[in-house]
């Protein structure tokens, strides 16, 4: 099975690619997930979202990178058990701009938004850090430097498994063999 995911990774498009998955899994489909990624902009926490899901998810994940990623999108594709990306993607590792409203509220409210936005921001470091090997150290100095690495060097940074030129297509499942009928003399 397959979900495409581009545009801006919102909350409308990541519930509609969890429920596709789900129904199919809940409907007994054991196929592998492959999650085709273009996104750019969008919310940390649904990035977040959609990267427990797919690590929780029984079926095996495969996630593909084409066009620009940004660090929100960044995050559904580190979910991939196996991670490809097309020559020409980009890879945005910068820190999310977080916005505090209202304006005028007080500032234990501001506070908390700030307590908020950094707990988002250093779990996704950690994620990010797990998923390529690298310590948070390395990540943090990365992501506040805003590099946008190109597929070769999101391969070596450990972002990326494998570059290829053409995207993989989902094979039909294989037809089930029916059990053959017991000889009756």
């Amino acid at each position: 099975m397959w979900f495409s995911l581009t545009g801006a990774l919102v909350p409308l498009l990541v519930s509609d690619a969890i429920n596709f998955i789900t129904n199919h899994i809940n409907n007994g489909s054991k196929a592998p997930v492959t999650l085709y990624i273009a996104a750019s902009a969008g919310e940390f926490i649904d990035g977040l979202r959609l990267y427990d899901f797919l690590k929780a998810i029984p079926n095996s994940v495969e996630t593909v990178a084409y066009g620009y990623l940004d660090s929100t999108s960044l995050l559904a594709y580190l979910a991939g058990d196996k991670r490809i990306a097309l020559p020409h993607a980009l890879f945005d590792t910068y820190v999310g701009v977080f916005r505090m409203e209202p304006h005028e509220a007080p500032l234990s409210y501001h506070q908390g938004l700030l307590n908020m936005h950094k707990t988002i921001e250093e779990k996704m470091q950690q994620i990010i850090a797990e998923e390529t090997g690298k310590t948070k150290k390395e990540i943090e100095r990365v992501i506040h430097s805003e590099n946008v690495f190109s597929a070769e060097q999101a391969r070596d940074f450990g972002i990326v498994h494998l570059i290829s030129d053409t995207l993989p297509v989902c094979a039909p499942p294989e037809p089930q063999e029916e059990p053959e009928e017991p000889v009756k003399n």
